[in-house]
């Protein structure tokens, strides 16, 4: 399996900007998950990115030859249920494998 975390910039403490790969931090919300998949017996692979969401994805699926992608969506208002976010609203309408879009566990 692979977790994968995608940030578009980060911003350097003096200045400038860093991609995630340059730090080389995983975020604790993906070393938790990592963590109990892992105690689970679930070999995981933790990937940092750098760039576009969505391209970042499909890039993954077919680098990585995945067969499913699973993705956190956010909570909605009953009029924005209708509609997912541009996101996750892409990866579903390109994806070449079954997207399962679960709830953002930060917002549950």
């Amino acid at each position: 399996m692979t977790m994968l975390h995608v940030d578009e910039t980060l911003t350097s403490e003096v200045g400038g900007t860093l991609s995630p790969a340059q730090t080389e931090e995983i975020p604790d919300s993906v070393r938790a998950t990592t963590d109990v998949l892992e105690d689970a017996g679930i070999n995981v692979d933790a990937v940092v990115a750098e760039g576009n969401l969505a391209d970042t994805v499909h890039s993954l699926v077919d680098e990585r030859d995945a067969d499913h992608v699973v993705v956190a969506g956010r909570r909605r208002s009953p009029t924005g249920k209708a509609l997912f976010g541009s996101d996750v609203q892409s990866i579903i309408l390109n994806a070449t494998v079954p997207v399962t879009v679960t709830p953002d566990p930060a917002e549950t």
